[in-house]
């Protein structure tokens, strides 16, 4: 998770694509920023680290998995699958 504009990433866009506040989203952030996933620079852009990123990778993995399943196990149509 990047930001790849300037500025801080609360008051640039973050909020407004989850569909949540600039607390809320500060707040998501400072968990995996404890467990040292993340980092932010000097200008509050914030960055995966290896760690974040290989963490990032796994869960993708178990989401392909679970997909998988769905579509292919449990016969899920794929248009219900991919919905939010």
């Amino acid at each position: 998770m990047s930001a790849t504009s300037g500025g801080d990433i609360i008051k640039h866009g973050a909020p407004e694509k989850l569909e949540s506040s600039k607390a809320s989203v500060s707040l998501a952030i400072s968990k995996p920023e404890k467990k040292k996933l993340v980092r932010k620079d000097e200008w509050r852009q914030v960055f995966l680290t290896p760690e974040g990123e290989r963490h990032a990778l796994m869960m993708l993995d178990k989401c392909m998995l679970i997909q998988d399943f769905l579509t292919e196990v449990l016969t899920v149509d794929k248009e219900i699958r991919l919905r939010p």
